[in-house]
């Protein structure tokens, strides 16, 4: 509905040291969760008990019964790996995954479709060089960007 708040993302935060602050580019500090209108687009820093931090990481709201459905949720891990780790994305979504993978300058490295309908897809891909790299997750539903560090 127009000007209400019916949408909702929540943070799972892994790995740092907790606790973690929550930075929201619409709403106030250290809330895990926030609510938002459809089409809403909101930005994410978290910052773990050394001070270190992670994002910005991008979500849209949809509606809020495709926000609160857990079936839209992906992990990226490792997120720190090294040249000869491979990516994976653990999802529970079911249906076309487009997956790009762009360096830290919008080149792009890695593109790939899947049709997902499994929980864990290992990426064939590999970082040739050090450096930071982005990770596109788009889907009909929804498009996540992820930034993973390559040592």
């Amino acid at each position: 509905t127009c000007g209400l708040n019916n949408g909702k993302i929540k943070a799972n935060v892994t790995g740092g040291k907790a606790p973690y602050s929550y930075m929201w580019s619409n709403s106030k500090p250290n809330s895990k969760s926030i609510t938002g209108n459809p089409g809403e687009s909101v930005n994410l820093i978290v910052t773990d008990a050394n001070k270190c931090e992670s994002g910005p990481y991008t979500a849209k709201f949809k509606s809020s019964a495709i926000q609160e459905s857990d079936k839209f949720a992906f992990f990226v891990s490792p997120q720190l790996l090294d040249q000869n780790d491979k990516l994976t994305i653990n999802s529970k979504y079911i249906g076309n995954m487009d997956i790009q993978i762009n360096s830290i300058d919008g080149k792009l490295i890695y593109q790939k479709s899947f049709e997902s309908n499994q929980n864990i897809i290992t990426l064939d891909w590999k970082a040739e060089i050090s450096g930071v790299y982005i990770v596109n997750i788009v889907t009909k539903d929804f498009q996540r960007e992820v930034k993973v560090v390559v040592k």
